[in-house]
């Protein structure tokens, strides 16, 4: 058949028919509950990141320099107490989040089911980093309270804020390749974010 090359044809299939040309399909970005989530969380938390970076990169890079100094942890100390902690807690929830995002993960990657609602298992996961670190806060202000350690408890508080805004922001490029990842970037994501945590729990130790 003589196909005439100035006829209007919609499918260039017809036109050309020995190369087979096909138009390449679009895989979406969300196709279910899952993604969805994932597109969800990962949007919001990089819309707070940047949100509390922009308002707070002083304290970011004073909470930086803490956590490599002992020194400048102690100045830093005594000026947030002096200006109040609330700005510095904003940051702290930071952490909650992406720890919580990142328990998430690991229980997705191992295929551990919490609940059927993929919202409410990030929730109980959220919930359990917060209470935990909430529940150690207030026993070490209940040892405070009994003992005369007030200075050295304080500060270990604050130390324990510090480095969990580090861990936090360092979890966020973690959480991003576990969630859009190939497989074998999420796998070293996951056991590289093991490694780096427990080394940094080993420095607080020392530091403490």
């Amino acid at each position: 058949t003589i196909i005439n090359p100035f006829d209007l044809v919609s499918d260039p299939a017809l036109l050309f028919p020995q190369s087979n040309l096909g138009l390449p399909g679009v895989k979406p970005l969300v196709t279910d509950g899952y993604d969805r989530f994932k597109f969800i969380s990962m949007l919001g938390m990089l819309l707070l990141l940047a949100l509390l970076m922009t308002l707070m990169r002083g304290l970011v890079l004073k909470a930086y320099r803490g956590f490599i100094n002992d020194n400048l942890l102690s100045q830093f100390h005594r000026d947030q107490e002096g200006r109040g902690v609330l700005p510095l807690y904003l940051l702290y929830s930071m952490f909650f989040i992406n720890a919580g995002l990142f328990i998430f993960f690991i229980l997705q990657y191992f295929h551990v089911t919490l609940h059927p609602s993929l919202w409410i298992q990030f929730l109980y996961c959220l919930l359990g980093v917060t209470v935990a670190f909430l529940l150690k806060h207030l026993l070490l202000n209940i040892i405070a309270y009994i003992f005369p350690v007030r200075k050295e408890v304080s500060r270990y508080n604050f130390l324990i804020i510090i480095f969990s805004i580090v861990i936090g922001l360092l979890l966020v490029p973690v959480n991003l390749l576990l969630a859009y990842g190939p497989e074998g970037y999420a796998y070293w994501a996951l056991y590289g974010a093991f490694v780096l945590i427990g080394l940094i729990y080993i420095f607080r130790s020392l530091r403490a």
